[in-house]
């Protein structure tokens, strides 16, 4: 039988990469091997990574996590003029902000991937930067605040995690070329080939 020309064709799969977590090194650094090569996995410059990538891709706005207790949050005066200009793009990032006066603000809600950490440090941190930001256009100082979200937002080093969840950090690394380094530049993997672990014992010239 004829092909039926207005049949869209399947999309072409990528090949699924073979990985066996071998173990994790100072429950930092994840080790595995991907298909023929030895690799070594930064897990919270990876997961950072992936985080930063996702909110990125957030069109409509960050999901909010309420707190359970609002948080007067004291600013300085620079601070506190840089939210008050920069409400609605906060809003938008996931921490909603209201005026408490004097140089103090009321946190009510922050982005929920951030939701596990402290949000009165996260948002000083934030509030200094964008401080230090006040002439910068606001797309900059958009993107500074993911990088910080994201970056607070990572599992850390010295974190206990699952073999899964080793193995779900790995293979998310494997299916997206754009996890390679870090929003600050630092590699997320290091591979190496049995030729090059054999050169670098001696095995072979």
């Amino acid at each position: 039988p004829s092909a039926d020309p207005e049949k869209e064709p399947a999309p072409v799969q990528p090949p699924r990469h073979r990985v066996r977590i071998i173990g994790e090194l100072f429950f930092t650094y994840v080790l595995a091997q991907i298909d023929e090569t030895f690799a070594i996995v930064d897990k919270h410059a990876a997961h950072e990574r992936i985080l930063y990538n996702r909110l990125k891709e957030s069109r409509d706005g960050l999901e909010k996590q309420y707190l359970l207790t609002s948080a007067v949050v004291t600013l300085s005066k620079a601070e506190h003029q840089c939210v008050l200009d920069r409400l609605e793009a906060l809003d938008r990032l996931g921490f909603t902000v209201e005026d408490f006066g004097g140089s103090a603000v009321v946190l009510r809600s922050v982005p929920a991937v951030a939701g596990g950490g402290s949000p009165r440090e996260m948002f000083l941190e934030i509030a200094a930067s964008m401080a230090e930001m006040r002439r910068q256009q606001l797309p900059e100082v958009v993107e500074d605040i993911l990088h910080r979200i994201a970056c607070r937002s990572a599992v850390k080093g010295g974190d206990l995690n699952s073999p899964e969840e080793l193995r779900e950090l790995v293979e998310i690394i494997c299916a997206d070329e754009n996890v390679r380094y870090c929003p600050h530049g630092r590699p997320v993997i290091l591979q190496y080939t049995r030729a090059e672990l054999e050169k670098l014992f001696g095995r072979i010239p």
